[in-house]
Formats: structure tokens, C-alpha cells, sequence
């Protein structure tokens, strides 16, 4: 087990904070180790996920003051079959550092009261996690450290949404942050940065491409499932505060 630091969370939220991810080999009996590598390393606040299977962790966890934040499901898709010539009834077309103020302004719309575990937790400030949306979004489209490749949708010359994607690997690619605008809800527009998102990892090599939600956002599970994905993990995501 490994903590991460992300310096840009201390700088917008003011706290230490550390991410852990665990995997299905730890046992209830790693919670309080957990909780003693937290202390010695001076941590604030732990953002930890963990394997919905594993329950019994979860309940060791929670007597130890984790509260749980959200419940995240990843699905994934092969993209072998995509198809080249797929009919699109908007332009896409990649983002370049020149949009990153008009994405970021989606972001701050789409994302205000998505249900994360960031504004889960009453302790952050509800505002900067709305910022912190935006600035991923940002820097998404002028850095390549940040995301792959980020696609927008055109619609009259508007941009009406976007998609970040994320080569994980030479045979993965990632969804990362995504959203239509508000204005143009429901018009098929998602459904087709989708596909355009599965061409992307195919063109590039890439054998399959996942993305993942909070549970209860049952709308784009249901186009992720129109198009060939199929549900394949789940985390819980817990908080737990050491000041």
C-alpha cells in the first residue's frame, strides 16, 4: 500500500490530503494499518477506494470513523469493431489550448452538483470543488501530462460539450471527465462523443476503452450499454479525517 499526494489538492483545499487505492487481496485487519501509515506520514484527510466485494474491510473502516462518499462503477468496451465511417450528426473535432475557458465554463455547470465524493464531503468547501472541476477541465485541453486527447462537439458553432481521454496504456484507453452542456441536453450528442471516444483507441492501438461513474448516474450507463459496455468493477470511496 502506497499514499499519493497531490499537491494541487492542498493547494485549493488548504489540507494534507492522501489517496490510496486498494485492491481485493486486503483483509479487515488492514484498516488499522491503514489508519497508523496515515498518522505517521502526517496525512490530513484519506480519499480511499475500495472493492465493493469487500465488505467486511468497509465495516472495519467504518468503525474506525471512514465515512463512505460515493460508489463508483467502471465499464468497459472492445474497440475493435468500431466503425470507421460511423454517421456523426455534429462536428467533433479535438480541443486545443485556445478552448480551454469555454470547457472549463461547461465544467462549472455540469459539475456544480454532480454527486462526487468531493461534494460529498461537507468538511470542502462546496465552491472549490466546483473550481477544482473547472481547472481539470482546463488544463485537460492545453496539456498532454493532464489528458491524451480531449474532444468537443460542435453544434452552430458552439461548443457543446467535451470528453478528456487518457491512454492508460498500449492497449487502454480511458474516459476521464466528460458533459454536455445543459443547453444541449438530449440530443444525441453524448452518445456520439462516445463513439468517437472508441475510434480514438482504436486508431491509436488500443484494444478496449473503460470509464466510470457514481453509481446512481444511471443516463450514461444506459448509452454506455447501448454501445457495447459492460459493467466490470466497482469501488467504494471513503473519507476519513485526521484533524
Amino acid at each position: 500500500m502506497e499514499l499519493h499526494f497531490l499537491q494541487s489538492e492542498r493547494a485549493r483545499f488548504g489540507y494534507r490530503i492522501a489517496r490510496l487505492n486498494l485492491d481485493s487481496l486486503c483483509e479487515p485487519a488492514d484498516a488499522e494499518r491503514i489508519v497508523r501509515m496515515c498518522r505517521s506520514s502526517d496525512v490530513e484527510m484519506l480519499i480511499l477506494r475500495v472493492p465493493t466485494g469487500e465488505i467486511s474491510l468497509v465495516q472495519a473502516l467504518e468503525a474506525l470513523e471512514f465515512r463512505s462518499m460515493d460508489c463508483l462503477v467502471y465499464y468497459q468496451c472492445p474497440v475493435e469493431d468500431v466503425q470507421s465511417c460511423q454517421a456523426f450528426t455534429v462536428e467533433i473535432r479535438e480541443a486545443t489550448g485556445e478552448d480551454a475557458t469555454a470547457v472549463a465554463e461547461i465544467a462549472r455547470l455540469c459539475f456544480s452538483d454532480y454527486p462526487s465524493h468531493y461534494h460529498a464531503d461537507a468538511r470542502l468547501d462546496h465552491n472549490k470543488v466546483t473550481e477544482a472541476y473547472m481547472d481539470w477541465a482546463q488544463r485537460s485541453c492545453a496539456d498532454r501530462q493532464v489528458a491524451s486527447c480531449v474532444y468537443l462537439p460542435i453544434v452552430g458553432g458552439t461548443i457543446a460539450g467535451f470528453i478528456t481521454l487518457r491512454q492508460n496504456s498500449p492497449t487502454e484507453g480511458e474516459g476521464v471527465l466528460n458533459a454536455v452542456h445543459p443547453g444541449f441536453a438530449g440530443a444525441g450528442i453524448y452518445g456520439q462523443l462516445i463513439t468517437r471516444s472508441k475510434q480514438w483507441c482504436r486508431d491509436n492501438g488500443m484494444k478496449k476503452l473503460i470509464i466510470s461513474t457514481q453509481i446512481s448516474n444511471l443516463k450514461v450507463q444506459r448509452t454506455w450499454s447501448n454501445r457495447g459496455f459492460h459493467l466490470y468493477k466497482s469501488y467504494y470511496t471513503l473519507h476519513r479525517w485526521f484533524i
